[in-house]
């Protein structure tokens, strides 16, 4: 179920996608205040590769590939 939802998460354009040309990538900025918790067994990008979704996980596997993170929506903690 949490491999599910990860794979959930990650899908969601709104949260986590592939940038221009592909050289960059933008994700949820719950991967950069937990970062430490994502890199235990590699790196950040390996991590999301794991569970993303094809574009988003090819963009990942580029040596070059630029990682930032998008703004939160707040709003989602609401009533």
């Amino acid at each position: 179920q949490l491999e599910d939802a990860a794979r959930r998460f990650l899908a969601d354009t709104t949260k986590n996608r592939v940038l221009g040309d592909g050289a960059r990538v933008g994700l949820s900025s719950i991967f950069k205040w937990f970062r430490e918790d994502f890199e235990k067994t590699g790196t950040l990008a390996q991590f999301v590769a794991r569970y993303a979704p094809p574009p988003l996980a090819a963009a990942l596997a580029k040596p070059d590939v630029e990682i930032e993170f998008l703004d939160y929506d707040w709003s989602l903690n609401g009533p």
